[in-house]
């Protein structure tokens, strides 16, 4: 497929930094630098591992007066799956075990309910198989070290927590019970993140996630091709460089990710305060449909213009990202609507 340049930027103070509408998480770059006077051509190789705040940092080992990056993805992929395909035929007689929160021998350790996700088990062999497990997967994912991995904790099917584990975290068990399980997986997840740090597995290169709930209680290893963790190094001082694009798959999305950023840098979908005075019901902090009538119509030109510019890119796939305001404390209506 054709190169297409999508961002031009120049590097100050050690550090080149450019909006990631283009950018993909994970994939690697090919870093080419061109035979100039005051330099010889070069090439090498990089991955971009961070995605802080709209925004990704580039780096390459020299400095030159122009670099030009071309995405090969295909690189990342193959190896993501080798690494996969290792990990799959390890777990198949390998496993991380942890003690259950009704287990009396975690009732009774100096942890208590803590030691239902501590990967020192409370029986040796356990705690033995637990670390030959973390070593083996620790050993495969430093043998690829460009590739980030997933590690997943997840739960059995359940209608009620353990009471120990509801009352560890102050929640009720039969209706905080995804709570309470998401919890606990996420937990296990971190102790097997931690772990592999331990054995040199670098931080940025983990990424951990629960499901609760699911059926089955377990953690997994699933090495990715794009992690949104990690960082990278700095562009040298006052180098400006090109960023080119080379995957086919996702033509027409720096377009389309033009257009949305340009049209809600001037239009934005606003909700009423879960927090207000006079709301009829909770709901209404997540209604489109605002109680000012000036807002509501304004909510209206905003989702049908976004509708408009993803109708014209039919191949393209929209993430709705919502966030909220720092706060210490939760407004006690919505608190109330959620029995927390």
């Amino acid at each position: 497929a054709a190169l297409r340049e999508v961002a031009r930027e120049v590097a100050f103070d050690g550090l080149a930094r450019l909006p990631a509408l283009d950018v993909f998480v994970g994939e690697t770059y090919t870093v080419k630098v061109p035979e100039t006077a005051l330099n010889d051509a070069a090439e090498q190789q990089t991955a971009i591992t961070s995605v802080a705040n709209g925004t990704v940092d580039v780096g390459v080992i020299r400095a030159a007066r122009r670099i030009e990056l071309y995405l090969t993805g295909d690189d990342q992929r193959s190896k993501a799956d080798a690494a996969r395909r290792e990990v799959l035929s390890f777990m198949e007689d390998n496993d991380v075990f942890f003690g259950g929160a009704a287990e009396r021998s975690v009732r009774e350790s100096t942890l208590g309910i803590a030691q239902s996700w501590n990967i020192n088990h409370t029986d040796a062999e356990k705690r033995t198989q637990n670390w030959k497990t973390i070593e083996g997967i620790a050993d495969i994912m430093n043998r690829y070290p460009d590739i980030p991995c997933e590690v997943l904790g997840t739960t059995t099917s359940a209608k009620a927590a353990p009471a120990p584990l509801a009352d560890y975290f102050g929640l009720d068990r039969t209706r905080d019970v995804r709570d309470i399980m998401y919890r606990l997986s996420r937990s296990r997840a971190e102790a097997c993140q931690a772990a592999l740090i331990e054995r040199g597995v670098p931080a940025e290169r983990l990424q951990v996630r629960a499901e609760p709930l699911t059926g089955e209680t377990k953690v997994d290893f699933v090495p990715k091709a794009n992690s949104p963790s990690g960082a990278v190094a700095g562009l040298p001082e006052g180098l400006p460089f090109r960023l080119l694009h080379v995957r086919s798959a996702d033509s027409g999305v720096g377009e389309a990710l033009r257009q949305i950023g340009a049209f809600t840098a001037e239009n934005e979908v606003i909700f009423n305060g879960a927090g207000e005075d006079g709301l009829p019901r909770a709901e209404q902090a997540w209604d489109v449909a605002h109680l000012d009538a000036h807002t509501r119509a304004s909510n209206k030109r905003t989702l049908a213009g976004v509708a408009k510019i993803m109708s014209d890119f039919p191949s393209m796939c929209l993430e709705v990202h919502g966030e909220t305001g720092a706060a210490s404390i939760a407004p006690t209506a919505l608190a109330a609507h959620f029995r927390l």
